[in-house]
Order: structure tokens, then sequence, then C-alpha cells
């Protein structure tokens, strides 16, 4: 891992009490939709995109941020979808499209992600993912409670020899999902298109 324990904790502790949004990504199902269009089960719409957007999975932050510690409740009240979490210095905030569907489970929360096809910028992106040339998804988010994990470790050393051992990450077990934004690399490993 990349960071000490220490550093982790102190992070996490200063972003909690300054409700700093952490830019990464409950145990019911909660579905939000805005609009009902006629179309076959998972048949998406020309701009939109399903996505899997947090999970379980360790992060390039060395964290873990908690599925069901998930609380949604103010950003299905404004659903945009943003562009690298709105710090492209050409496009800054200017909202890529919304987020009429929203599925929180205990171990992943998926989207439907709606791309505006009438601003240019807006549409090319939605382009690249149709093309696959864009996968990722990343959580823009406000943590409020965290533990400390201890997982398991596995890798090869200098030598080639296997090598195991533990760690400590940071896992946010209460958290406010402020944002969603289309990347190019997202934190989460597997917060990508389905």
């Amino acid at each position: 891992m990349q960071r000490s324990t220490r550093e982790l904790i102190e992070r996490a502790k200063r972003a909690i009490g300054e409700g700093t949004v952490l830019r990464h990504a409950s145990p019911s199902i909660v579905a939000v939709r805005r609009e009902v269009a006629v179309r076959k089960k998972n048949e998406p719409l020309p701009a939109e995109v399903h996505a899997r957007i947090n999970t379980l999975a360790i992060d390039r932050h060395d964290t873990i941020v908690d599925p069901a510690g998930c609380d949604a409740s103010s950003f299905v009240r404004n659903p945009v979808l943003l562009w690298q979490h709105g710090l492209d210095a050409v496009r800054g905030n200017l909202p890529l499209g919304t987020v009429p569907e929203l599925m929180l489970q205990s171990d992943f929360i998926d989207v439907v992600a709606r791309f505006d096809l009438g601003d240019p910028f807006s549409a090319n992106i939605h382009r690249m993912f149709d093309a696959g040339i864009l996968k990722a998804f990343s959580i823009g988010f406000i943590g409020r409670a965290f533990s400390i994990d201890e997982v398991a470790t596995e890798g090869v050393n200098q030598d080639g020899n296997p090598v195991s051992g533990t760690c400590e990450i940071l896992r946010f077990t209460d958290w406010d999902l402020a944002e969603l934004s289309a990347v190019a690399v997202g934190s989460n490993p597997d917060a990508l298109v389905l």
C-alpha cells in the first residue's frame, strides 16, 4: 500500500471534519426513476449508459468506500453527471447529463447515466463510451465515518518470490454521495460500464 495507515487516518479525519468532498464513487434496493420510457428491460436509451459506480474493492487511494454506508438522499434531488469531477480546465462544472436511475445494494451501486446529446462536448463523451474508448465512472463523496480494516496482501518481492501479509486500509462506513463523474481513469477499479 502506498500510504501509511496514520496518513490515511489523518486525511480522513481532516476530510470528515471539513466536510470535504473526496473524489474517487444501504442494504436495501433504492431505485429512482424520473420518467418512464417504453423499451425492453435493460435496454438503454440512445443517450444512456448503465454502469457500476461503487463496489467493495480497495480503490487506488487504498480505501474502501462501503456501498452499504451510502446516503444518496441529497444526490437524488440533483443527480448531475459531471466530467472528471468538474475539475477539467475547459469543461469546468458544466454537467454532461443526469442520473435518472440509481440502484443501491449492500455490495455495489449501479446507475443509468443519461448524457445531454444537445451539448457537443457531452455528445462526444457519450460517443466515446459507446465506442468503448471510455468505460470508467467515479464518485465524489463526503465521508462521515470510517473504520480501519486489516486485509490480507499477496505479491512478489524484488527477487520474484511470493510474499504475503496484512495491511491496514481505511473503510468509509458512512458517507454522502455528492456527485458522479464520467472519467478517463477512476479510483475504484470496478466502477465501469456494465
